[in-house]
């Protein structure tokens, strides 16, 4: 079965789907860097925020990418494997991160690739057929689904991960859920992470000329096939910033809201350590990214909160406290839990508490309100 999501009627019937079944959407914003060779992970340890030599093959973890004045050059997913390591990240500046990675190679034997589906930098044919394609499969049953498919128990940590090899489906009509049993001769070699935007959530990556069987084992597999916007709801909900859209290079690691996540402060000496650790021990930062809920005021129906999911994704609204700007609406999606838009903003120091209420508009005044109002949460 196949559920747009793109529109809030949507979402609600994808998200009533989650709640007792599970679902995948493509992540087309998604990509990744492959480092290999004996100082790969030597090298992306000191180029980021979190621990990295002490990770085995089959972990990983979630950190911050930034240079050396502190500021965030990228949010990334980190999965370590036998000599190599996949940098997974939304969004931000793929030639930019690569070319940070290539500027800190001087003695170290490491070689990047780019593993990426728009468009290679590299122009080499067989790293082209190396790029990748990333899933997000998510609900109440998505680990007891893929489990089925892939016929082996799934990582139970978060960034924990495995390759597995699995067959495709048959046409076995006869069966209402038909399953696919892993086999070492499998033609569809498949990546697969436990990542944080929800408890059953995982990251599945395939060849991207393998992208339609995935589909198709993915569907026989009992999951429900969403369109994109889930994956932005489920990023949101999780508190996940988009770089480019959430975070940009202006950003210090402190400001996103995801400490315990992204930061290790005994790891010891890195790639703008100094200005995270000033930070953390004397000072503090003038600006929080934050998770928000989006209320309509009075008895506004479901297409008043059409209307304002529509103004709000297509245009860049602030955030206003008696008047003033005190931040800026940066993503927005739909929670059928809550019943609400749900959204991440960017706010001034002092406003960024749970429970905090705003509202929407432009302190020019050239565009009004929405009649709504913003909470963080």
């Amino acid at each position: 079965m196949t559920i747009k999501s793109n529109t809030i009627d949507d979402l609600c019937l994808a998200v009533s789907a989650l709640e007792n079944q599970a679902a995948f959407c493509s992540l087309p914003k998604d990509w990744q860097f492959e480092l290999s060779g004996k100082d790969c992970k030597q090298l992306l340890h000191n180029l980021c925020t979190n621990e990295i030599k002490k990770l085995s093959a089959g972990q990983g973890c979630e950190a911050l990418i930034i240079q050396v004045q502190g500021r965030i050059l990228a949010h990334v997913f980190i999965f370590v494997e036998d000599g190599k390591v996949r940098v997974h990240t939304t969004g931000g500046d793929r030639e930019a991160l690569l070319t940070h990675f290539e500027k800190y190679i001087i003695m170290e034997e490491v070689t990047v690739n780019d593993l990426s589906t728009a468009g290679n930098l590299v122009s080499d044919t067989a790293t082209k057929g190396r790029s990748k394609r990333h899933f997000l499969v998510t609900g109440k049953l998505a680990q007891e689904r893929l489990e089925k498919i892939i016929g082996q128990k799934l990582p139970q940590v978060v960034c924990g991960h495995q390759t597995v090899s699995i067959c495709p489906p048959v046409n076995e009509p006869e069966k209402q859920v038909r399953e696919v049993a892993a086999h070492p001769s499998g033609n569809l070699t498949t990546e697969i992470a436990k990542i944080p935007y929800g408890s059953e959530t995982f990251l599945v990556s395939c060849p991207s000329d393998k992208e339609q069987a995935l589909v198709e084992t993915l569907l026989a597999g009992g999951l429900f096939q969403a369109g994109d916007e889930l994956g932005r709801a489920s990023r949101i909900e999780a508190g996940i910033p988009l770089v480019g859209i959430d975070i940009t290079e202006k950003n210090l690691p402190q400001e996103i809201g995801r400490e315990d996540q992204t930061i290790s402060f005994t790891k010891g000496c890195y790639l703008g350590q100094e200005v995270v650790a000033r930070i953390d021990a004397l000072g503090h930062v003038n600006k929080f990214l934050v998770r928000l809920e989006i209320l309509p005021r009075g008895e506004m129906q479901q297409e008043s909160l059409e209307t304002i999911f529509t103004a709000t994704t297509s245009l860049g609204w602030d955030l206003l406290a008696e008047g003033k700007k005190i931040g800026q609406l940066t993503s927005v999606s739909y929670s059928a839990p809550r019943g609400a838009l749900i959204a991440l903003g960017v706010v001034k120091r002092g406003f960024e508490t749970v429970g905090n209420e705003f509202e929407l508009g432009k302190s020019s005044g050239e565009r009004g309100a929405i009649e709504a109002t913003v909470r963080v949460i």
